[in-house]
């Protein structure tokens, strides 16, 4: 695979930096050149809003940079700075809420603390294109404040921490440095570079039933639980309090219907499993939903990240490869695969979770054959029958078997005629040995055919 170029996210938060870098040095001067550069901004006197010099174009969100730039411009309501920059997630919000809402308080503190002489630069600048940050990175920023006698944002230093990568081989020296700058801000980070996984999403499902008249969705399921990190909570500003426990943000109270940005995927590089838990409810509304499009844009980001894969990860990947867009298919596989050849996929957990989705019909069989043949393709031939060996049994076992399933087996026979796999498959005799030329016959015959001569072979090896 080859590694992704920088991203819009990236780009924004190296041109946020280095708006605070300058605004450090010279506000007027930035200010006024701000003024000139944007002067037919909608949020200028001179633009959109000539005559209307009351108005409040920022009460439903910074919009990213725009915020920034009309802060130094002088055209942003003081109070509208300080509601945005001490808000916190509402119990009721969303996930797609929350992320929007943690990631705009940063904006609103900038905007708060930019050209005061109190942010020299951002902490949380991704040195990596997944977000992450070098940890030797980090505190050689810290020690920039420690030196010039400042203390960091906040919310700024909040992120820089959910970005920092823990597992890198730098993270022991890393801590030790961050410990002998003797700032508050240091003994912080060096504690949570020892802090090992302080974040633990727990994911569980309601089983499928009729609820009242109608359907019961999949995204309706979903239960996401954090482990209560009092710890996190006592550290951390309020605006990041719901990663430190209970549930996570109510998908059923979701109204959103948009793409889930590829940034989200920056605000917890180095938490692969508790950002796929985020994912969860955006990535069901992908599988059964009509409306739902471009829900798996964080994936590849988060395969390339650190932390621990568990259930989350494997589930993430198991929608995404039933997504109903072709697209969001797509990027589920290149998740997949560089998960793989990084020695990160757990293939039979993504298998067992394609299985209960397959038999209760959540997902149609023709789009993950679709996934799984263009992941077969590239080579990975393996990969792909380990999950499909795990997600056909039960649909060979039922009673009726899904529509589909012929073309799914299709796929797994060429996995295994290519990698030259062996063992037997729960139920695939009952169809194999059935009269008939129909394609779920003839590819159960393939598959029981494939698997034999692998066996053969094996055998005579042996000998």
């Amino acid at each position: 695979m080859q590694q992704r170029r920088s991203s819009d996210a990236m780009e924004f938060e190296r041109a946020l930096d280095g708006l605070v870098r300058h605004a450090h040095l010279d506000r007027e001067g930035l200010a006024e050149r701000i003024r000139e550069a944007f002067a037919d901004a909608y949020w200028q006197p001179t633009g959109a809003a000539a005559g209307h010099t009351d108005l409040d174009y920022f009460r439903h969100g910074p919009r990213g940079m725009d915020a920034i730039l009309a802060a130094l411009a002088g055209r942003v309501k003081r109070e509208r700075i300080e509601a945005g920059r001490n808000q916190s997630v509402p119990m009721t919000s969303c996930v797609h809420g929350a992320m929007e809402v943690t990631q705009a308080t940063r904006i609103w503190e900038i905007a708060h603390l930019i050209g005061g002489g109190k942010l020299p630069l951002l902490l949380a600048t991704p040195t990596r294109h997944t977000g992450g940050i070098d940890p030797l990175d980090l505190v050689r920023r810290l020690k920039e404040y420690a030196d010039a006698g400042l203390e960091p944002a906040p919310v700024d230093l909040g992120h820089a921490l959910l970005r920092v990568r823990r597992q890198d081989a730098s993270a022991g020296q890393a801590a030790e440095e961050a410990e002998a700058l003797g700032s508050e801000a240091g003994k912080r980070l060096a504690a949570w570079l020892r802090s090992g996984s302080p974040l633990v999403a727990i994911v569980r499902f309601h089983p499928r039933t009729e609820k009242g008249s109608g359907r019961w969705w999949l995204v309706d399921r979903i239960l996401v639980e954090m482990a209560k990190s009092p710890e996190f909570r006592k550290e951390f500003p309020k605006t990041l309090h719901w990663l430190g426990g209970g549930l996570l943000p109510n998908a059923r109270r979701c109204y959103h219907w948009e793409q889930v940005p590829e940034r989200w995927a920056t605000l917890l590089p180095a938490d692969r499993e508790l950002l796929a838990a985020c994912l969860l409810s955006s990535m069901a509304s992908g599988v059964e939903g009509d409306a739902a499009r471009d829900v798996t844009g964080p994936l590849t980001l988060l395969a390339e990240g650190e932390g621990q894969v568990g259930r989350a990860v494997a589930l993430v990947l198991a929608f995404g490869l039933g997504c109903r867009d072709a697209d969001d298919r797509l990027r589920a596989v290149d998740a997949l695969l560089v998960l793989a050849a990084r020695g990160d996929l757990d293939a039979r957990q993504v298998g067992r979770d394609l299985a209960w989705l397959l038999a209760e019909r959540s997902m149609k069989p023709n789009r993950l054959a679709d996934a799984a043949r263009t992941a077969a393709a590239t080579g990975a031939y393996e990969t792909v029958w380990t999950i499909l060996s795990e997600a056909l049994p039960k649909l060979l076992e039922a009673e009726q078997p899904v529509r589909g399933l012929g073309e799914l087996l299709a796929v797994a026979a060429d996995c295994v005629e290519r990698c030259g796999a062996t063992g037997q498959l729960a139920g695939l005799e009952r169809h194999a040995s059935a009269r008939g030329t129909s394609q779920l016959v003839t590819q159960s015959r393939r598959l029981r055919n494939a698997l034999r001569q692998g066996t053969d072979r094996d055998a005579t090896e042996t000998s």
